[in-house]
């Protein structure tokens, strides 16, 4: 008896298999992994890559780093391969375009079903991974999106052994609140590592004006 499958998410050739499928009948999906195949129709989004990425893994693994970042949505550079953590070393191998790391404790969220680094611990894994500024731009946004306070940020670098946290305590010192884009964010470090006086993130003026109209009381 053939395992239905669904063909609208990534699944592997084994899987294939199991549900009554050829070889012939397999050589007509996309090939995401090494044994990890896609209907051609559907669409790759980040999260399908990472949902991809981790069928090659067994026990307790995660998307993390850049495929972290990249699932949950935040700017970073264009940044090549995906990256993948497992709770138990003994899980740990390589695949051609995967960088698998190891980690014995973890903060882990899901993005629609799918284990990702929490947005502190990604923030801290891109510090392996990314310079001062393009780190601090990942911060402010995590913390305009409300993902993360600056305060939890710097905490979290600041507790953690995970590699780049050396990184990451520096970056989190210069993340800001209320910061609307990554350009605000590059031009504002622009300005500070030049020496200059930090701008204050949008701040809000206001006065005491009100329009006069002749003859009508104003409040």
């Amino acid at each position: 008896m053939s395992t239905p499958l669904d063909l609208t998410r990534p699944f592997t050739v084994a899987q294939g298999r199991a549900a009554g499928m050829s070889v012939r009948e397999l050589g007509r999906f996309r090939r995401l992994f090494a044994g990890v195949l896609l209907a051609p129709e559907v669409r790759v989004t980040p999260l399908l890559r990472a949902e991809a990425a981790l069928l090659g893994y067994s026990g307790h693994a995660f998307a993390s780093h850049a495929t972290a970042a990249r699932a949950l949505d935040l700017p970073i550079p264009t940044l090549p391969g995906e990256h993948v953590t497992v709770l138990d070393r003994r899980h740990r191998h390589r695949r051609a375009g995967i960088a698998c790391h190891h980690l014995p404790q973890a903060r882990v969220t899901r993005v629609e079903g799918v284990p990702v680094s929490a947005p502190e611990q990604c923030f801290v894994e891109l510090g392996t991974l990314l310079g001062l500024v393009d780190l601090v731009v990942v911060g402010d946004h995590l913390a305009r999106r409300g993902m993360v306070t600056p305060e939890q940020l710097a905490a979290f670098a600041a507790e953690t052994r995970i590699r780049g946290s050396d990184a990451a305590r520096q970056a989190a010192g210069y993340v800001r609140d209320r910061v609307d884009s990554p350009m605000e964010s590059r031009v504002r470090m622009l300005l500070v590592l030049a020496g200059l006086p930090e701008p204050e993130v949008n701040p809000t003026f206001r006065d005491d004006w009100r329009p006069h109209f002749p003859g009508r009381d104003t409040p």
